[in-house]
């Protein structure tokens, strides 16, 4: 009997069930000449689907030589999916290292989302790599829990 009373007081605090959208922010590889930043203006805007989500982005990327010099994604974010912001983006910084691949993980919690901010675009990529850098994913997860 104690182990059914313990089972259903257990059950009584289990977290509803929710779905965790995920994606790609990349269509195909993105590539960056010598020491440049490239603007992504076209990039496509994914939806932030749950108000006070987190959002979690995992870019990988390669140079095509020697090096260690930091490379910057820029994301602008917007209330409406069409007039984004140009102060006080989102930006997350990773140093290349040589021709060995690099993966990044970042997450931007429910604060970076306020004001009702529900888009996020990758607007810019820079680097003062001297080779040029293939970026091969970016890829996204959005959680509904912070």
């Amino acid at each position: 009997m104690k182990p059914l009373l313990a089972l259903a007081c257990l059950c009584a605090f289990v977290l509803p069930a929710s779905a965790q959208s995920t994606g790609s922010l990349l269509s195909s590889p993105v590539v960056i000449s010598n020491a440049t930043t490239t603007s992504l203006g076209t990039a496509t805007a994914i939806q932030v689907p749950y108000k006070g989500a987190s959002f979690t982005l995992l870019p990988r990327f390669s140079a095509a030589g020697v090096g260690t010099s930091n490379v910057v994604f820029t994301f602008n974010l917007s209330r409406d999916g069409s007039t984004y912001t140009t102060t006080g983006p989102l930006s997350y910084t990773l140093a290349a290292n040589g021709t060995n691949g690099v993966v990044g993980l970042v997450t931007f919690d429910a604060t970076n989302f306020a004001n009702d901010v529900r888009w996020i675009k990758w607007t810019a990529l820079s680097t003062t790599q001297t080779n040029n850098l293939t970026v091969s994913a970016l890829d996204w997860t959005c959680s509904p829990f912070p």
